[in-house]
């Protein structure tokens, strides 16, 4: 009985030492770039925008669906990658105030830039190879490819661990520029199946502030505003590019008009994005 008892003492102590081994487990994540692979992408998004102005409420709704191209035109010594993003599709429905369009965003299809991202995600160098003409009101471009990849840790990270990321970011719109400031929290949660691949999961809550501002049909706008942000991507474990990602935006922002009839506009939108791997 008693080399009995030693015996399963022995089975545990082997089950928590293999638990704790596994624990202790930290992984390099960083992109493994490869020259010449292309990766396309699905990306839908839906907006409610709800704003008061004089006393009456608005809502709208926004709902866009594209595809993506990434193509990885080079790989440097150490690893950063030279790329090419283009949109392949571009489509945006609104409806509200009694109307509903759907608009083909063609200008945008077909415009390359080219990026320079470190192999941690970082934006080294962007250049235009084609003109955008970006449609900022339903679909920035150029927004699209500078933060198409998340900052990763560049160290290595055990399940459970979290690392930070801060971007600020000027976007030109309505004659003007819209500043955006953003503090990212990201968590390593381990290590899941998604749409046939093996991949890390990472989870993200982020606090950002917007402020900016233009002129529209000859009235000066100033905005400002601040917002939450949490979601989930899933990066392959072998080559680490995006697989799936899920972001959920809530903004507040006041929209203050000049002139002779100057009035705060408050405007709130939420905002369900996804993005996922199509063609690799």
């Amino acid at each position: 009985m008693k080399k009995k008892y030693l015996g399963s003492f022995s089975i545990l102590i082997a089950f928590f030492f293999c638990i704790t081994i596994y624990a202790q487990e930290a992984y390099n994540l960083d992109y493994k770039f490869t020259k010449g692979k292309t990766f396309v992408y699905k990306d839908v998004s839906s907006s409610r925008i709800t704003q008061n102005m004089m006393g009456r409420e608005m809502k709208f709704i926004n709902a866009t669906k594209n595809r993506i191209s990434i193509k990885v035109e080079d790989v440097k010594n150490n690893g950063d990658g030279v790329l090419i993003f283009s949109i392949d599709s571009a489509q945006v429905r609104t409806s509200g105030m009694g109307r509903d369009t759907t608009l083909e965003l063609g200008n945008l299809v077909g415009k390359r830039l080219e990026l320079n991202f470190s192999k941690f995600g970082d934006l080294i160098k962007y250049t235009e190879l084609d003109t955008v003409e970006d449609d900022s009101r339903y679909l920035s471009v150029k927004q699209e490819a500078k933060h198409f990849f998340a900052n990763l840790a560049g160290k290595k990270v055990k399940v459970g661990e979290n690392w930070n990321s801060k971007q600020i970011d000027t976007m030109e719109t309505m004659g003007g520029a819209i500043v955006s400031d953003v503090d990212i929290v990201y968590t390593l949660s381990g290590k899941e199946n998604k749409l046939g691949h093996q991949c890390f999961k990472i989870q993200f809550t982020a606090n950002l502030k917007i402020q900016g501002e233009g002129n529209m049909r000859g009235v000066d706008i100033t905005m400002d505003g601040n917002g939450k942000s949490n979601g989930e991507l899933f990066l392959d474990t072998e080559n680490r590019m995006l697989v799936y990602s899920k972001n959920n935006i809530d903004t507040k922002m006041n929209m203050v008009t000049g002139g002779a009839q100057a009035m705060t506009i408050p405007m709130t939108q939420s905002t369900i994005s996804e993005r996922s791997l199509i063609g690799d």
